[in-house]
């Protein structure tokens, strides 16, 4: 045995060298990525949920095709169903947060052996779900903690992907978004956008439950400048609909205009990308010393890919050609330095961290924007060029109306990139109030420093929302006093307009009288240059109570650059519980007629709601960022680099002698404990031995009975529930108990000191020991992360363990009695602390045994529902393409219903057979999936329950499902599936029958 790591972690980090080594589109893994396998189905008899988690995971990083989108989305679905189904605990969304980063993390670190060991350890260790390694996990990835019921309030009004110019697929952009904990994501384009691209962010979108919108941004021209407004294409409950609406005569007219802005501002940047080959490389060469090939624009379009080239690509795609040469030439420089003295030693240094800081952005301010008008972040601003495109030539009002008459989607969101203060009061009162919405703050425009007239914009916003015309005139009045300060370098069409405004306040004002002029705020993040921060931001107060405190506490210390509060209501739904039961129904309104009982016997849902976006201080804003900045530089340096941490620490010690470590660890104190207080030799050298195997069996027991007691699945043995990290843990505070209740509170506190043992009074020792316990349990709960419900549960089971105790002293004191032994009184003071550990966990295996039994049934329910779902969906279809027959008779004749599928080419008779096999798969193994049917067919129809039966009828067709089997369902190791199937499929299909009769 390996004392560091263990066998899983090698085989994990064996199974994702080998996908990243083949083509993760080939065909021999489809099934990796099949959409109706349910996690806990078939597939777990053919390959580890890390083997299909880090599949998807590397399948979503390495496709950026357009060819790639339903492959993407297949394995976004996939991963999305194992990384929920994997995790167990209360932390169940957290978990599948923190699995997918890590495995992330792993599929790029292959190469550097001890970290992927790492982060394969890191894996296994997140997917037992405990709430403190989640939490931990949380911290040391920057993320933070969601409530588990996903109400909280988390946005980002402006990222791009790959379609613009970010650097992440659609599916990727939405699966890093969901890590983040973001609900609500805004997707910027520039000038249109294709069907290809919104279908696959909307199925994105919808398999991760992110609600997301469309934005085009249009450079529009503004006196001698441009100005940008996003026309945001939002109220469609689907993708489907969002095709129709952009498939439109109207739109398609009006995006063509667009394409031909994109082509144009493609002739701009391929201008620079001439301009850099002739003059700027020499630049760089004489710089760095370094050999700087000329750039092939076929090779640069190709580069782009998907998106609209941009300045943006253009200067990423420059660093990514010259970075081998310039790690050859630091390499080259490191050497030279050690040789070096004095001045050549620092000019040498100088050079490097000259190299180190070449970035996106330096490329942008030194080689690209000095040859075009364009910003650090690589938006073209300049509107002087010539023959620019129509719609570029375009003045905001018209462009407004053309927006109008297109449709009644009117959400125009104006950008103050480059623009005064007067420029916005003239734009907002040029467009009649058809500009609903200012980006007020960008993290974009804050990172890169270019975000200077917010305060003044919020200002406005709000002296227009509040109608308040006096401070409304003050500032229109300073704007005038600014630009005739200027004199003849002033804007007269703007200090003319101005005052035209001024002129007609009211009407402006009135302007947004119905509907405000709100905020919105966004990172325009891109991926790809450092200085920005990455996407998302959420609303402090929607987090939970601990995550909420470490966030406010960072807030505090201004970590924030925006000085914004986000105004919140929580908005509580309570339903009544009712059954087909009338005397239920009549006990549960008897009961809430009970004070202090109101809200007795409902569902419980909460949802909190965003209001508006209020002034304030960055010290006392409750809105929080959810992405960090990017590692500065190219991480060279003429200094080594610093070793990194040994992974040879406890953390990444193997399991099972962490866990024996931990047990032992637990078994000293007790032993010592024992030993030098006890002088029965029973007690003296089998105490601890005897109190850890109370706890053993109270692990186990509840285990068990979490997993189906002894009605569970014959082909589900009792250990396969057991979890020996659980019991290890246990173990190890139950150890520390024994010297706390033993000697301190039995012998110390209250035998010597207040002269309390079994004789004298039994209920009090009893009582004050099983109260020390609770305390004890409770304290190790909270410290171990665990919820503060089981927590007082289990300070609660310790009294409810008293008159347990007192019942079996008294039975142990009768029987010894009995047997004619003396001292009875002497003996069970002696045993006084073993009697209350037992009691309380005869007390504790029920009680947690049940709520086990309660998360298995939940999880089961979660399967069911999945695949259920899917039986009824498949059956629909049936029913419409055979109108005229009766779908469940095709289903009882197997044989004929699969050979009339393959004459129509539908491959519905796959998904029939893909469901009822794992639902037999569910039946057979999974803990507590019989409960959960049986509740599950309790709600449905009579007719519902004859579907659901017929569905069943496909695993009569042997040879049509073995051939499935064995043609790729489950990949080439169908063996286990086949064998599974053949022997259980007909005593399965029995076993249905009588349930769904007695349902």
């Amino acid at each position: 045995m390996k004392m560091f790591f263990d066998d899983q972690d090698y085989k994990l980090l064996a199974i994702v060298r080998d996908i990243l080594n083949r083509d993760v589109a080939s065909g021999d893994d489809r099934y990796l990525l099949a959409p109706h396998l349910s996690p806990h189905g078939i597939r777990e008899l053919v390959g580890s949920r890390g083997l299909r988690i880090a599949y998807s995971v590397a399948h979503l990083i390495s496709s950026l095709e357009t060819e790639g989108v339903a492959g993407r989305i297949s394995a976004l679905r996939s991963l999305r169903d194992e990384v929920l189904a994997m995790p167990k605990g209360t932390l169940r969304m957290n978990s599948a947060r923190v699995l997918i980063q890590i495995m992330k993390k792993l599929v790029r670190s292959v190469g550097d052996e001890a970290r992927s060991l790492q982060l394969a350890h890191d894996f296994h260790e997140a997917a037992t779900g405990k709430p403190r390694v989640i939490r931990e996990f949380l911290d040391r990835n920057f993320l933070i903690e969601m409530p588990e019921e996903w109400n909280h309030i988390a946005f980002d009004h402006r990222v791009h992907d790959a379609n613009s110019k970010g650097r992440k697929s659609p599916t990727h952009l939405i699966m890093d978004a969901w890590i983040k904990g973001i609900r609500s994501l805004t997707v910027v384009y520039y000038n249109h956008v294709g069907v290809v691209e919104s279908r696959e962010l909307y199925k994105a979108a919808r398999i991760m439950g992110i609600s997301v919108k469309v934005g085009i941004e249009y450079q529009i021209r503004w006196q001698n400048r441009t100005a940008g407004l996003i026309w945001t294409l939002d109220g469609f409950d689907n993708g489907r609909d969002f095709e129709r609406f952009i498939q439109s005569n109207e739109v398609v007219k009006f995006f063509s205009e667009g394409l031909e802005v994109s082509r144009w501002l493609q002739k701009q940047v391929l201008r620079c990308v001439q301009n850099f080959n002739v003059s700027q490389r020499k630049i760089i060469e004489e710089d760095f010393g370094v050999t700087c090939p000329e750039i092939s624009e076929p090779e640069f379009l190709a580069f782009v890919g998907t998106g609209q080239p941009s300045f943006l690509h253009l200067g990423r795609y420059i660093l990514e050609m010259l970075m081998p040469a310039l790690e050859e030439r630091v390499a080259e420089l490191k050497s030279k330095y050690e040789k070096a003295e004095g001045n050549a030693k620092s000019d040498i240094a100088q050079l490097v961290e000259s190299i180190n800081s070449f970035e996106v952005e330096t490329i942008l301010e030194r080689f690209i924007c000095s040859d075009v008008a364009c910003s650090i972040d690589g938006r073209f601003v300049g509107c002087e060029e010539a023959d620019p495109p129509v719609l570029m030539t375009l003045t905001p009002e018209k462009f407004v109306e053309r927006i109008r008459t297109i449709a009644s989607q009117k959400r125009i969101t104006l950008v103050p990139d480059g623009l005064t203060i007067a420029d916005i009061i003239c734009i907002l009162y040029k467009c009649g109030g058809m500009v609903r919405y200012v980006e007020e703050f960008n993290l974009k425009r804050i990172s890169l420093g270019t975000a200077k007239i917010a305060e003044n914009v919020h200002g406005l916003r709000q002296a227009l929302n509040e109608r308040n015309l006096l401070e409304l005139k003050n500032i229109i009045s300073r704007a005038i006093l600014d630009l005739e300060q200027m004199g003849s370098v002033a804007d007269p069409e703007i200090l003319e307009c101005l005052r035209n405004v001024l002129s007609h306040m009211g009407t402006f004002s009135a302007m947004y009288g119905g509907t405000r002029l709100q905020a919105r705020i966004g990172s325009g993040s891109s991926g790809i240059i450092s200085r920005i921060r990455g996407m998302g931001l959420v609303v402090a107060d929607t987090l939970p109570p601990t995550a909420a405190n470490k966030v406010f506490k960072r807030l505090e210390e201004g970590e924030c650059p925006i000085p914004v509060k986000a105004d919140v209501r929580l908005e509580i739904v309570l339903t009544p519980k009712s059954s087909e039961s009338k005397l239920y129904n009549r006990s549960m309104r008897f009961i809430r007629n009970v004070p202090f009982l109101k809200k007795f016997g409902y569902d419980k849902k909460e949802e909190w709601h965003l209001t508006r976006f209020s002034s304030c201080s960055k010290k006392v804003t409750n809105i929080a960022l959810l992405g960090g900045l990017s590692e500065a530089g190219n991480k060279f340096g003429v200094a080594d680099l610093i070793p990194r941490r040994s992974s040879k620490s406890f953390r990444f010690m193997n399991s099972s002698i962490k866990n024996g470590l931990k047990i032992l660890c637990g078994f000293i104190p007790a032993f010592l404990t024992f030993a030098l207080t006890k002088d029965w030799w029973l007690l003296r050298f089998f105490g601890a031995f005897i109190w850890f195997g109370i706890t053993g069996w109270r692990n186990v027991t509840q285990a068990v009975l979490g997993g189906g007691g002894f009605i569970r699945s014959p082909l589900s043995r009792w250990n396969d529930h057991v979890s020996w990290s659980r019991i290890s843990d246990s173990l190890l505070f139950t150890g520390f108990s024994v010297p706390l209740l033993d000697y301190f509170v039995k012998t110390l506190l209250l035998d010597q000191g207040f002269g309390v043992n079994t004789q004298t009074d039994p209920i009090l020792l009893y009582a004050v020991m099983g109260l020390a316990n609770g305390l004890y349990i409770f304290s190790h709960n909270m410290f171990r992360g665990l919820p503060r419900s089981a927590a007082i549960w289990n300070l609660l089971r310790s009294i409810i363990s008293v008159p347990i105790a007192i019942m079996l002293s008294d039975g142990i004191g009768v029987m010894m009695g009995m047997a004619g032994i003396v001292s009875v009184e002497l003996v069970l003071q002696k045993w006084a602390a073993v009697i209350s550990k037992l009691a309380s966990d005869m007390v504790a295996g029920i009680i947690e045994g049940i709520a086990d039994r309660s998360d298995n049934i939940r999880m089961r329910l979660w399967d069911y529902s999945r695949t259920v779902k899917s039986v009824f969906d498949c059956y629909t279809q049936l029913e419409m393409m055979f109108p005229e027959r009766n779908g469940r008779d095709m289903l009882y004749e197997p044989e004929e219903f699969i050979a009339e599928m393959h004459q129509t080419g539908s491959d519905l008779e796959k998904i029939f057979i893909i469901n009822a096999l794992d639902l037999m798969r569910f039946w057979m193994f999974q803990p507590r999936a019989r409960t959960a049917l049986r509740m599950r067919l309790k709600k449905m129809t009579n007719e519902e329950k004859s579907i659901f039966l017929a569905s069943q009828n496909v695993l009569l067709a042997e040879k049509e499902v073995s051939r499935l089997l064995v043609d790729g369902l489950v990949g080439k190791n169908f063996g286990k599936p086949l064998a599974f199937y053949l022997s259980h499929g007909k005593s399965y299909l029995e076993t249905m029958q009588k349930e769904v009769s007695t349902a």
